[in-house]
């Protein structure tokens, strides 16, 4: 039992600022905490929707009436649900942005999966383009090789031809 009022302590005495209504005589929360809250609740429910389609909250009308009852009630269990509501809230909020911040990330890194991919084919392809041109090179040195081989063989022939007729002339010439 001295755990559950530390618990009550901590949470009852340090977390909702109160102050009297001077119309009515009763206290009254005078905290912005809850109205941030439920923005940051809205705004992860939001998000959620957003992201995933998968939550909706709409409270009833009883849920409503439960809320009313807890905003405008003093009880020491009220006040330690709030304090249980709001560090949920907060929780809450920390996880929304945690899950943004990995979804953001996942499809981050399978962008640069999908461009690693394209990469690696425009590589391959490189590769394969490059050992046709090297093979095709080798091809065009080896008929380079015959032709310049067959060149001269042919200047060889057309010097043996011409040495030939000038031989011819002077047989003729002597004749």
């Amino acid at each position: 039992m001295a755990i559950r009022e530390e618990f009550h302590h901590k949470t009852c005495c340090t977390v909702l600022p109160m102050t009297t209504d001077k119309s009515s005589g009763n206290q009254v929360d005078v905290s912005q905490d809850d109205d941030a809250d439920d923005l940051e609740t809205e705004g992860f429910y939001a998000s959620l929707d957003a992201e995933t389609n998968v939550i909706s909250f709409s409270p009833n009308e009883e849920t409503k009436e439960a809320l009313d009852f807890i905003t405008n009630n003093n009880d020491a269990s009220v006040c330690a649900m709030r304090a249980l509501i709001s560090e949920a809230s907060t929780v809450f909020s920390h996880c929304s942005s945690s899950y943004i911040e990995a979804n953001m990330k996942v499809e981050s890194t399978f962008s640069e999966l999908l461009r690693a991919d394209n990469l690696k084919s425009d590589l391959e392809n490189n590769k394969n383009q490059f050992n046709d041109m090297v093979a095709s090179e080798k091809e065009l040195r080896q008929k380079l090789a015959r032709l310049e081989e067959m060149k001269e063989e042919l200047e060889k022939q057309i010097r043996t031809t011409n040495a030939n007729i000038i031989a011819s002339r002077k047989e003729q010439n002597m004749t």
